[in-house]
């Protein structure tokens, strides 16, 4: 951690494995519900961006833990070498991650485009379009995944710090593909979404007009917009933080912390802007949240019934 980092590495450590607890927690369910509940396609790509969070959240939570403990027992000033902080999975977790940020938005802003251009066309894909994309991706990421490892750990090892900081866990090469991979794909998805605005303004006019009044624009309108906010807090929460962290713009990226918890939060303002404006997700919470609030009911019926029960065999 940086000299100049304001705030003590131990507090940092503290809050980032706070922080990614409570992300892990508000994602799990989230994804559990979507692809169990066999969710519409545009969800279960949703799913997938979930799905990418909470991997950078474990990473979070399992690098900040570690690093929280190497703080305490005043270990920092030791030196290792990049090949052995693979042993910590944590920067394996965190080339996944990288990865899949970058590429599950930039699915979904695709996925919007040939929605809101080829609606006929879209309307005829089934959830099968939706696991067939994840799948090619989560190969992709793989490939690459292990690619890297195989370099590190075949190349000359390289100093590394005990925190074994993702910078440090691989070749600069690797590195800054990591980097540019996550924000080049951040900042194409929302240059995509432009156009998609563009012609979601139009149908919005149609339908104003009169000249449509066809329910499937007007549900694929709605979930474009609450899928444009997802993106957009992509590019503010990770792709504006990237910036301030790596090119230093006015000495910001003094500010880490806030940067580093600005990109892991960003996955519980996700699942927050999806619940609130999605029909589908919002009437699934509301169906559970009935079913917990009957079961202390039922719960009561039958404890009474077995007094009455009770008391009648007691007389008998």
């Amino acid at each position: 951690m940086p000299v100049d980092n304001p705030v003590p590495p131990e507090v940092a450590y503290t809050l980032y494995t706070i922080i990614a607890s409570i992300i892990i927690v508000c994602d799990v369910p989230f994804i559990v519900m979507i692809f169990w509940n066999r969710s519409q396609k545009e969800l279960v790509i949703v799913g997938f961006m979930c799905i990418a969070d909470t991997a950078h959240a474990i990473a979070f939570l399992v690098s900040g833990a570690i690093r929280l403990w190497i703080a305490l027992n005043h270990e920092g000033g030791n030196s290792i070498t990049n090949t052995q902080c693979i042993r910590y999975y944590f920067p394996v977790i965190f080339l996944y991650s990288y990865q899949l940020m970058g590429a599950a938005t930039l699915v979904v802003s695709i996925d919007r485009f040939i929605a809101v251009m080829k609606p006929v066309y879209y309307r005829t894909l089934s959830n099968a379009f939706s696991f067939y994309i994840m799948a090619g991706v989560i190969l992709y990421v793989s490939i690459i995944a292990l690619l890297f490892i195989y370099i590190v750990q075949t190349g000359p090892a390289l100093p590394s710090s005990p925190n074994c900081f993702t910078s440090e866990s691989y070749t600069p090469e690797i590195w800054r593909y990591m980097l540019f991979f996550r924000m080049s794909t951040l900042i194409v998805s929302s240059l995509l979404y432009l156009p998609i605005s563009w012609r979601i303004y139009k149908m919005a006019n149609a339908l104003k007009r009169g000249a449509s009044s066809d329910n499937y624009s007007r549900k694929i309108i709605k979930t474009t917009r609450t899928i444009g906010f997802t993106v957009a807090a992509e590019f503010v929460f990770v792709v504006i933080p990237d910036i301030f962290l790596n090119f230093n713009p006015f000495g910001l990226a003094r500010y880490q912390v806030i940067w580093y918890i600005c990109g892991v939060s960003k996955g519980a303002i996700n699942v927050l802007l999806v619940t609130l404006q999605h029909d589908e997700i919002f009437k699934l919470l509301n169906r559970k949240f009935r079913r917990l609030s009957k079961q202390p009911t039922a719960t009561t019926v039958l404890t009474s019934s077995n007094v009455r029960s009770e008391r009648n065999l007691g007389a008998f």
